[in-house]
């Protein structure tokens, strides 16, 4: 079964809803614009997105490139036994180390998290990577913090900032269990609710 077919169609609808509602603010957004600073304002605006987006598409493309590329060599078994929801404190201490030690933004780090929420990657795991990477994040550390803050101040903080994935990813395992055990609203009884 091919995921298009298999997506629930309270999904589908959330997803058209999202669309429609992000248009009209667009629309509006646009409105607003041209109401204030006339057609030049908007020309320029536009002009300058236009610049923002053709610099983020070859990173996009890049980040897309690397979530195939996890996907397909990173087998489902192995994300299950190591990160998924029976990996207790071991998935914890392998997403926090992956997590610090993931170079780049978002988008790199996001489409990584989307394909092992995918693979099987339990909720807190997922978690503890997000976390890990935004607040241990190595690579952010050598280039921006050590040379701005210098190294008292870095080490400080990564010391008191260690714990906090592991933390973090708990409070998802025992919290994420909680919220979905409540009744659904949808009259899409049967299905649990998708991961991420």
């Amino acid at each position: 079964m091919s995921e298009a077919s298999s997506r629930s169609p309270a999904r589908s609808g959330t997803a058209l809803s999202s669309y429609i509602i992000i248009g009209l603010l667009v629309l509006t957004g646009g409105g607003l614009l041209w109401w204030r600073d006339g057609p030049a304002g908007l020309v320029g605006t536009l002009d300058r997105d236009g610049a923002i987006l053709l610099d983020l598409l070859p990173r996009l493309a890049a980040a897309m490139v690397i979530a195939g590329l996890v996907q397909v060599m990173v087998p489902r078994e192995l994300v299950s036994r190591w990160l998924g929801a029976r990996s207790g404190w071991p998935g914890l201490f392998i997403s926090t180390i992956v997590g610090g030690l993931m170079p780049g933004g978002p988008l790199t780090s996001f489409p990584i998290v989307l394909v092992l929420s995918r693979a099987g990657a339990d909720m807190g795991v997922l978690v503890c990577f997000v976390t890990s990477w935004a607040l241990l994040g190595l690579n952010r550390i050598l280039v921006w913090e050590l040379p701005f803050l210098g190294p008292e101040l870095v080490i400080i903080r990564v010391l008191v900032s260690l714990p906090l994935p592991i933390l973090a990813g708990l409070t998802a395992r025992h919290l994420v269990p909680r919220l979905w055990a409540r009744p659904a609203l949808s009259t899409d009884q049967g299905n649990p609710p998708d991961k991420i």
